[in-house]
């Protein structure tokens, strides 16, 4: 799996829990080291924050490269790298966009919600996963739960769509973690069913 960090967020999530509750295959991370990464490494996860070294490479050891994505960048490179080193190609798409990479270079395409699939419908071998998360959190509590999102709130994230949903649900409590340049407009735009702890 590659991505630009493994702060915690969203898609680490997600890469920790393929690691967790696979079974078969061996997810190992190619980031730079991040606020999530002594939980991945505690956990059992591999991580690479300089890339796998050479002689796996050379040995072909990796069978698939997972690129994954928000949609503003292309795995053009990387997927060419990759195929260089004998591995087929993933693109996961976490958010709502249209995949820059070239479809000849990506074998299959996982989209994590029926709008990125549809918008994508160019690319090969498509299908759409929804996000794996801990059973543990969804134990009810006597106080009712909070319904939470948590992700850089930056334009290109669409937070405001989460204050949207917030405010047509008064009576549910919701919560948004996270931080970033759209956080004061969030927070003036947020009901009192929203608290944003940062």
């Amino acid at each position: 799996h590659t991505l630009d960090n493994s702060h915690t967020g969203g898609i680490q999530d997600f890469v920790l829990n393929m690691h967790l509750y696979d079974r078969v295959n061996r997810h190992d991370f190619w980031a730079a080291d991040g606020t999530l990464a002594p939980e991945m490494r505690a956990k059992g996860m591999i991580l690479w924050p300089g890339g796998p070294p050479q002689e796996l490479l050379d040995s072909r050891h990796y069978d698939v490269c997972v690129g994954h994505t928000v949609g503003g960048w292309s795995h053009h490179d990387l997927f060419t790298w990759a195929k260089s080193h004998g591995m087929k190609t993933v693109e996961m798409m976490h958010s709502n966009a249209k995949s820059p990479t070239p479809p000849e270079l990506v074998d299959m395409f996982v989209a994590a919600n029926g709008i990125a699939l549809r918008l994508n419908a160019h690319m090969p071998r498509s299908q759409k996963i929804y996000p794996m998360v801990r059973r543990e959190l969804f134990d009810v509590q006597p106080s009712g739960n909070f319904i939470g999102r948590i992700s850089r709130l930056v334009e290109e994230k669409r937070p405001h769509e989460f204050v949207q949903i917030a405010r047509k649900f008064p009576d549910e409590f919701f919560v948004c973690a996270g931080d970033g340049n759209a956080y004061q407009r969030v927070y003036n735009s947020a009901g009192p069913n929203l608290i944003l702890p940062g």
